[in-house]
């Protein structure tokens, strides 16, 4: 047992509403990305992410998560569409915070996106969810990677080494 003082009177309830947020676009911040394993294979893992609401208003500080399958045995005959899909969804993150190449997903974290959702009806079990259905940057895709970031830019034809001509005999000299 514990013994303590504690006044509900001074702190609020948690509003534990975990409805679904309405179909639509969010501006959301990528705050956790974690390996994890599936539950029915331990050779299968996948990418979990979290993205807190940066919206104002009522959803401010909600949650998504997204969950994307990179990494699967390949016993199933869906495993290779299923990692597609994954990786396709993950470069369509990357491209929406500006990091085209990326060695730890932590790089991901701390960085605003505009998020499209819809919502998953429920099914079984399974109440109805939100679906992350596509990814952008806050401007609408036209995010100028910094400078570090830029990949670097490659001649069509480069120029030619200057020659290394000691003859002080030429006509023009």
């Amino acid at each position: 047992m514990s013994i303590f003082e504690f006044n509900a009177n001074e702190v609020e309830p948690a509003d534990n509403d975990f409805s679904p947020l309405p179909a639509g676009d969010y501006k959301v911040i990528i705050t956790q990305t974690e390996d994890k394993v599936t539950s029915d294979n331990p050779r299968n893992k996948y990418l979990s992410i979290t993205f807190d609401l940066a919206d104002e208003g009522k959803y401010k500080g909600r949650k998504i998560f997204e969950n994307l399958n990179l990494w699967r045995d390949g016993t199933r005959e869906t495993d290779p569409k299923t990692v597609s899909i994954a990786q396709q969804n993950l470069s369509a993150i990357c491209r929406a915070v500006g990091k085209m190449k990326i060695k730890d997903t932590q790089e991901l974290c701390g960085k605003p996106i505009l998020v499209t959702l819809k919502i998953t009806p429920a099914s079984g079990n399974h109440g109805a969810k939100n679906r992350i259905i596509k990814y952008q940057s806050i401007n609408g895709g036209n995010t100028p990677l910094a400078p570090s970031q830029e990949e670097p830019k490659k001649e069509k034809y480069p120029a030619p080494e200057p020659a290394d001509i000691e003859d002080n005999s030429m006509p023009w000299t």
